[in-house]
């Protein structure tokens, strides 16, 4: 785009489709549907397995399974819409009443991802920091049922206060689903207080206890090498140091930027320096390309990389591929599957 056109774009045109060329379009589209395609598809499968397979089932922390969920709906209710509303349509074609619903759902599944990944964190914590007394805890599922319930339930309060602030408007025959504040101050007070509580305050104590785990887990493979005893511990401890090193970036990467662009005085210090609305949509761009990275790599890190999902994976295979093949023969009777191919 030259230099008189985007002259032209910030005097006469902030519409997505003047200050973006098709070329440009299509490759933020592009990306945020390989996004959308790769987490939805991540996630369906690791709900799959564990819907299927009585083992992984049984394995499986319950704080994984609402960190799926949540995942899956950040990725259904919050990709498509903003995709549409920005970048395609250029404006909210959904109506009044999925203003409001669709608002609702985002706020609760980003921060619902975000509390249940703290629910993960601990727990990874415990298990690294203090092995022997997690074993010994009394009502441990129960325990992780109850921490994600009481996530659901922040994340549907925090929702349902901020979908009063949020209405449908048409300006200029141009429909918008857009916040509507009573005054700067009810909207800075909101906004700090739920970014720093539920955004900022626990990617700080999800680092922090990364930070722990992964020096407990150097020091554990320390004293394995000194002392010689290379065992199938010491290759655990390696890939699970590997593991929380990976979540920790991804993590930081990703979702801070998100969180910190929330927050009203980063929001204008990045409007101010920038010195075009091409540069502020760009910057837009690439913190949510970032964000919605994070949830698409979740079922890769925290599943895909566990022994016991990629055995599940094996067995609903082996089962899937064995049953084509008996559905081929005429006469075989059915037998009662057991529980290592379910």
């Amino acid at each position: 785009m030259n230099d008189s056109r985007g002259n032209d774009t910030e005097e006469g045109c902030i519409s997505v489709k003047c200050i973006f060329s098709l070329a440009e379009r299509s490759a933020i589209i592009s990306a945020f549907s390989l996004l959308f395609l790769a987490s939805l598809l991540g996630n369906i499968l690791i709900l799959f397995l564990l819907k299927r397979d009585n083992q992984l089932r049984s394995k499986t922390s319950a704080s994984h399974i609402s960190l799926a969920i949540a995942d899956l709906l950040l990725t259904i209710f919050c990709l498509p819409f903003m995709l549409t509303d920005l970048y395609i349509a250029d404006e909210w074609i959904f109506g009044a009443a999925f203003c409001k619903i669709i608002t609702f759902v985002q706020i609760l599944s980003s921060t619902s991802s975000i509390l249940n990944l703290l629910i993960v964190t601990f727990e990874c914590f415990a298990a690294v920091c203090f092995p022997f007394y997690l074993r010994l805890l009394k009502r441990k599922r129960v325990i992780l049922i109850v921490s994600c319930a009481v996530a659901w339930t922040i994340a549907a309060i925090e929702g349902i206060a901020y979908v009063q602030y949020k209405e449908y408007v048409v300006y200029e025959g141009t429909p918008f689903c857009m916040e509507n504040w009573p005054s700067t101050e009810v909207k800075n007070t909101f906004i700090y207080t739920n970014v720093i509580l539920l955004s900022i305050f626990p990617i700080c104590v999800i680092t922090i206890l990364n930070m722990f785990s992964i020096a407990r887990l150097c020091q554990a493979k320390n004293w394995e090498l000194q002392s010689n005893r290379r065992s199938a511990k010491t290759s655990y401890t390696r890939i699970a140091t590997k593991k929380i090193i990976i979540i920790s970036l991804i993590f930081i990467v990703c979702r801070t930027p998100h969180q910190l662009f929330g927050l009203p005085i980063i929001h204008d210090i990045i409007i101010l320096n920038s010195s075009t609305s091409k540069m502020y949509l760009t910057i837009h761009a690439i913190i949510y390309v970032l964000y919605f990275f994070s949830a698409s790599t979740h079922p890769v890190v925290f599943s895909l990389m566990s022994s016991y999902y990629k055995d599940a994976l094996r067995r609903q295979w082996a089962f899937i591929t064995r049953k084509t093949q008996k559905s081929s023969i005429r006469g075989v009777p059915s037998t009662k599957i057991n529980d290592t191919c379910l």
